[in-house]
């Protein structure tokens, strides 16, 4: 019988390889270098039998020749695949209780070889366990880049999967204290804000707009948020946008209606006084609406307070929810 050690070192190398290893079988129909079809084909096959073995390093080291010799999709699959093998190992070694620092340094080092959406959803869960908010988000934007990119991820992963790396973003951005920018350099929403990603719906995302405590003034990243949600609504035209205030759970139940209606009716006026040409409906929630966490006990109370002291905007398909926002005011 195996013992754990070499039944997982197997499961992993099974993993690596149901993952389009195929398309290594040989090189595509033009090389990257005139000649190169032959030393295109004997790296890819040394790779694959090194990925057979899980073999990280000898794969990496087999990337160069890949990147002078393959075609551009070899290239792209031999450091997907590559990433997938880094993300499993590092799982690996987590299961056996090694450094976490040691863990993370090599799984970031191998970013320079190989990619892949599985290894930048570790790193987002490893930088979300040490706080690192702003890191983790990064993370798991990049992940939801890279499965929304057919030519990196042939097979998407289920929708569980992906609407759980969505969540999982959802949460870091709303303690990163770096805003993000919400479009591509094309103008394009980047695959959090777009209202699918690889064809499974999201729940539809606007950049976080956050307020100072106990007042309906925006604090610095909120200020930048609402800045960039500007390029998004003259980017998708949405005839009406519903703004909802919340707070957190501190303070009365008046209190805190006021205070987020408040907060709402800022964001319509800046939204409005910064020349968006459609209707804004405005609704306030208080404290009744928080934030669904997915592991509330990691947050510490002051970082759920933050989380919750926001402003969302609806627009398109899908709307408000009333199930869940029926509580709120209007």
């Amino acid at each position: 019988m195996l013992d754990e050690e070499d039944r997982l070192s197997k499961h992993v190398r099974c993993a690596v390889l149901c993952v389009g290893l195929f398309l290594f079988l040989s090189p595509g129909p033009a090389s990257a270098t005139p000649g190169g079809a032959d030393s295109c084909r004997s790296a890819l096959k040394e790779f694959v039998a090194a990925l057979k073995q899980a073999d990280i390093t000898t794969a990496s080291g087999l990337i160069e020749d890949i990147d002078l010799y393959c075609p551009p999709q070899n290239r792209i699959d031999a450091r997907s695949n590559l990433g997938l093998l880094a993300a499993r190992l590092a799982r690996l070694r987590l299961e056996k209780g090694e450094d976490v620092s040691g863990v993370i340094a090599d799984a970031e080092a191998f970013l320079a070889y190989g990619d892949h959406w599985e290894l930048r959803r570790l790193l987002g869960e490893l930088a979300m366990s040490r706080k690192r908010f702003s890191d983790a988000t990064e993370q798991y934007f990049k992940a939801l880049e890279l499965i929304d990119d057919t030519r990196f991820t042939r097979t998407p992963p289920d929708q569980e999967t992906i609407l759980a790396v969505h969540d999982a973003a959802s949460e870091a951005l709303s303690l990163s204290s770096i805003p993000v920018e919400p479009t591509t350099r094309g103008g394009a929403p980047t695959p959090y804000f777009a209202p699918t990603v690889r064809g499974i719906a999201v729940p539809k995302k606007t950049p976080q707009i956050t307020f100072v405590t106990n007042k309906a003034e925006f604090d610095p990243r909120g200020q930048v948020s609402a800045e960039r949600l500007l390029p998004i609504l003259r980017k998708e035209t949405p005839h009406s946008v519903t703004v909802i205030g919340h707070t957190d759970d501190r303070g009365s139940d008046i209190h805190n209606l006021e205070l987020s209606k408040r907060r709402a009716l800022r964001l319509k006026d800046y939204l409005q006084a910064n020349g968006f040409p459609g209707s804004v409906r405005v609704r306030w929630c208080g404290e009744r609406v928080p934030v669904r966490l997915s592991n509330p006990g990691g947050y510490t109370q002051e970082e759920r307070w933050q989380i919750n002291r926001r402003v969302e905007v609806f627009y398109g398909q899908g709307g408000v929810s009333e199930e869940r926002y029926g509580v709120c005011a209007q």
